[in-house]
């Protein structure tokens, strides 16, 4: 592929392939130096999608442990502190370290 380019100096109309693009080159016609642009890097079309035709992603609920499930240790742990203290107050010289 190539492109055009026009002469600052003398207005000449010239055809440039890629591979020059950004360099200079002479002018064919008044021999001045032309700066040859730069390839524009190619842009994807960008093409809208209307809302009706986007689909609708739901997320799938977090799996929650149940409080049923929390509740006997909790009770079992609390029994066995009742019981931790009851035996405390039976024997309190036995924890004193007197």
């Amino acid at each position: 592929m190539s492109f055009k380019v026009q002469c600052n100096s003398c207005g000449a109309v010239i055809r440039a392939p890629e591979a020059a693009a950004g360099k200079q080159a002479p002018c064919p016609k008044c021999k001045a130096l032309i700066l040859l642009p730069p390839k524009e890097p190619e842009t994807p079309a960008v093409y809208a999608t209307p809302r009706s035709k986007v689909p609708t992603v739901h997320a799938a609920e977090p799996e929650i442990p149940t409080v049923e499930l929390a509740v006997p240790a909790v009770r079992e742990i609390a029994g066995q502190l009742q019981q931790l203290k009851q035996l405390h107050r039976v024997h309190p010289s036995q924890t004193s370290g007197a």
